[in-house]
């Protein structure tokens, strides 16, 4: 029913596949693209979302396939709908991946997809380990984070501890950023010839080759690249602006506790748009959603037309991982090369000649 799979790693083009090369070619009806899809996406989302963050994981999967096979259908009929042909159905998600940031149920997520569908052809963008992290970092900021980058990589609130008692730098936000693991998964999942591994330094770098091996990868018609720009950063002093201003809101991945002034004056406000009655139903609630609702306009709304017209004119420097102190870069530094040495039979590229931490000789 699934004739291919987008296992989105994090900050690696899933945004410009899902909405400039899936959503536009013909043959192709994908759930994950936005455009034209109405409340099919929505749904997907929360299918989505419910096996991967769910209680009761295992017993989750057959009723999530039928779900999502649903889904491709309804999928499917809206692209033909449209007049395309839409022959090659699929499924792009950066959430399957793993939950972000921390990679947790990685495993049982794969495992499942090959349960689901195990003739699907699976599609791998990577990403260098160092600029993954970055721009990782740089996303958290976005959903309402306030810790620096280090905090971020090796804090125990993001990380939520680390993997071994005894490796205290060795966070499941390290961990999660390593690509060989996710590679040998799911070519063991699903075999290696069903494995699509590329990188966003080959779509830099020429992107005419990167969308032709994935159209020939996929049997589909190659087309010419989508000169699309698709989820763009803030720039470094919009993001600092934003790191400080997070620190009054309560958001979805990051609840904050204790008396917050800005959000009992939103709640106020909210309560007596929607009356007192529908605003008592659920106390607790209601602050909540007002304030990631806000969080989420500052973000994504005044702050973008802020940076393009005076942020992004402000010098500031963005966070790079060669900030950090030496130890601390120097553990980094000997976890990627190891993980780049890992990689490198995996995969059908030099990950070193893209600019990945070489292996160490």
């Amino acid at each position: 029913m699934i004739d291919f799979l987008h296992v989105g790693m994090p900050k690696a083009a899933s945004t410009w596949l899902q909405e400039a090369f899936f959503a536009h070619h013909p043959q192709l009806a994908v759930l994950g693209t936005v455009a034209g899809a109405g409340d099919v996406h929505h749904r997907f989302r929360q299918e989505v979302r419910r096996l991967v963050r769910g209680g009761d994981l295992s017993a989750d999967v057959p009723a999530f396939q039928r779900a999502i096979e649903a889904l491709a259908r309804e999928r499917q009929g809206q692209r033909r709908a449209a007049g395309h042909v839409a022959e090659v159905l699929g499924v792009s998600s950066e959430i399957l991946a793993g939950d972000w940031p921390t990679g947790r149920n990685t495993r049982f997520l794969a495992e499942a997809l090959a349960r689901c569908w195990p003739d699907a052809k699976v599609v791998l963008v990577l990403r260098d380990q160092r600029r993954l992290l970055e721009s990782s970092h740089q996303e958290y900021v976005r959903q309402g984070g306030t810790q620096g980058l280090g905090a971020f990589v090796f804090g125990p609130g993001v990380s939520r501890g680390t993997v071994h008692d005894d490796e205290l730098r060795r966070t499941h936000v390290v961990e999660y950023a390593k690509l060989a693991p996710k590679v040998s998964l799911y070519q063991q999942c699903f075999g290696r010839e069903r494995v699509h591994v590329t990188c966003i330094e080959q779509l830099v770098a020429d992107p005419a080759a990167f969308v032709a091996g994935l159209a020939a990868f996929l049997g589909i018609a190659p087309t010419a690249p989508p000169e699309q720009r698709t989820n763009p950063q803030l720039s470094p002093a919009a993001l600092a602006v934003l790191r400080r201003c997070n620190h009054v809101f309560s958001t979805d991945h990051h609840p904050r506790y204790g008396w917050m002034p800005v959000n009992a004056l939103l709640t106020a406000f909210a309560a007596q748009r929607l009356g007192a009655a529908r605003a008592s139903e659920n106390p607790y609630w209601l602050p909540h959603v007002v304030s990631a609702h806000a969080q989420r306009r500052l973000a994504e709304g005044w702050l973008p037309v802020l940076d393009r017209w005076l942020l992004r004119h402000v010098p500031k420097r963005p966070a790079r991982l060669t900030q950090l102190p030496e130890a601390l870069r120097t553990f980094l530094d000997q976890v990627f090369r190891d993980d780049t040495a890992a990689l490198q039979p995996l995969v059908g590229f030099d990950p070193a000649a893209h600019g990945y931490p070489a292996p160490t000789q």
